[in-house]
């Protein structure tokens, strides 16, 4: 949780933009020990994937934990590996490979 506060509790500057923080790092650190209880209370038999539907669709936790919901649409916006990247890659090697780099213009088959 410190390095997820670390990055979304920073203001950050690029191309002369100043962007605010996404999460406060105090509150966030409040919400996270208020919200692993609850949790290991209420939600600790729940799957992964129903866990986390309930806690962004509800609204009663869009009041009571609003920095651990951030970093949770956060986490499932992230890409978890490179598998789509280099899947691509992979495909543009089969595609462009060493003979199809070889053949030329037209023009010298004529």
């Amino acid at each position: 949780m410190d390095k997820l506060i670390d990055i979304f509790g920073v203001e950050t500057k690029g191309n002369n933009i100043v962007h605010s923080p996404i999460v406060d790092p105090i509150d966030t650190r409040n919400e996270w020990r208020l919200f692993k209880r609850m949790v290991k209370n209420n939600y600790l038999e729940e799957k992964n994937t129903t866990f986390w539907q309930i806690i962004l669709k509800e609204t009663s936790f869009k009041n009571q934990y609003p920095n651990i919901r951030a970093l949770g649409f956060i986490a499932h916006i992230l890409p978890m590996s490179t598998v789509i990247c280099e899947r691509g890659f992979s495909t543009m090697n089969l595609i462009k490979d060493e003979l199809r780099n070889k053949l030329g213009n037209l023009k010298h088959f004529f």
